[in-house]
């Protein structure tokens, strides 16, 4: 096979999955062909084929940070260890943060009872 019938026939294999599917690019990617997404995107337009819905409405991460500031919370967990007169404790505290105020708020704290060596499992963690 020629290498312009094997381009043609690549060709027609793009139009025919571009007619049935979102994304044309991974899929051909997936089959083990490695194709530019503007010899795809040249190829649709050449055929009439508008490019995936989703392509140009796309929002970038910056832009999808600033329209949603005022109601993104981050969490975290983090653990501290106070040595009592009931022996070693672990507590456990969750707290969270308002991106847009950088408020800190403690949600909860809690914390695991000691145990004896004797009852920690042997393999594996505490």
């Amino acid at each position: 096979m020629r290498r312009a019938d094997r381009a043609l026939s690549a060709e027609r294999a793009i139009v025919q999955w571009a007619e049935r599917l979102p994304s044309v690019r991974s899929d051909i990617e997936n089959l083990g062909h490695k194709i530019g997404r503007n010899t795809i995107k040249r190829i649709l337009l050449e055929n009439g084929i508008a490019p995936a819905p989703e392509r140009g409405r796309r929002m970038s991460w910056a832009t999808f940070i600033k329209a949603h500031l005022s109601v993104l919370v981050g969490m975290e967990l983090f653990t501290v260890e106070v040595v009592t007169w009931l022996g070693l404790i672990r507590y456990h505290v969750l707290f969270a943060i308002d991106i847009a105020s950088r408020k800190v708020e403690i949600v909860g704290i809690g914390w695991i009872e000691p145990r004896p060596l004797s009852a920690r499992p042997v393999s594996g963690g505490y």
